[in-house]
């Protein structure tokens, strides 16, 4: 039931499919079952962004005040979505992060890629639009650092791409007294991997392989100046 009669109208859309309200921009066909879903459109084509954020030092501008209020979540550290999959503690400031992160407990990739040949799935559909151009070859985000020409097939890659520039690594290791830090947080997952008893063990192991080639090149730069035996002798006398 409705409290008002424009109310229901507007519900009853939802079973017609009826779009009454049409966007009147040159080349565009998009159409809406409320005016302000058009209005809101409209912005798209005009540029403009009436919601501002209000946090100190940030000149952010949305078309959408629902648009706004995610990103405000960026300042506040507010994540309202919850994973509820056993033993997961997964928290996002987006319901669409979640759902998408659901797939990771799932192994669901709804998003196929049509291309002839390949197989590819995908999790998010953002993952998939961005896969496709590796077939296509198409790289739409371009660096804009003087003399720099790389371009990316994700947004993300270009802005992992930037720190290359700016000298930033942001994501920090939060091991006690480590003070290592990363342009990806892929890298720093790695990097943890050293914390763990494995990589310890591991790291030693380099570091003494590292010990013996030093000691060994020490060894070969003074034979070759003629200061001791060569290797064989020097087995033998042992």
């Amino acid at each position: 039931t409705f409290a008002q009669k424009a109310n229901l109208v507007r519900h009853k859309r939802t079973h017609t499919g009826e779009k009454p309200y049409l966007c009147d921009h040159p080349g565009c066909n998009a159409a809406f079952t409320v005016s302000c879903s058009l209005v809101t459109h409209k912005r798209t084509h005009t540029g403009e962004k009436p919601f501002l954020c209000d946090w100190e030092g940030c000149d952010k501008a949305f078309a959408e005040s629902c648009k706004l209020k995610v990103h405000k979540r960026v300042h506040t550290g507010e994540k309202p979505f919850q994973c509820t999959h056993p033993g997961c503690d997964a928290a996002f400031a987006q319901s669409g992060n979640l759902t998408a992160h659901k797939r990771t407990h799932s192994g669901e990739k709804p998003y196929k890629c049509t291309h002839p040949g390949c197989d590819a799935a995908f999790a998010e559909s953002g993952t998939l639009t961005a896969h496709k151009r590796v077939h296509s070859g198409e790289r739409p985000y371009k660096c804009t650092h003087p003399g720099c020409e790389a371009a990316f097939t994700s947004s993300s890659n270009l802005t992992m791409h930037k720190l290359t520039h700016t000298g930033q690594r942001p994501f920090k290791c939060t091991y006690p007294g480590c003070g290592a830090a990363s342009t990806t947080s892929s890298n720093l997952a790695k990097h943890a991997a050293v914390h763990t008893p494995q990589g310890t063990q591991r790291k030693k192991l380099q570091e003494q392989a590292m010990h013996q080639a030093l000691v060994l090149g020490d060894y070969v730069q003074t034979f070759e100046t003629g200061g001791v035996p060569p290797p064989g002798q020097f087995a033998r006398e042992v």
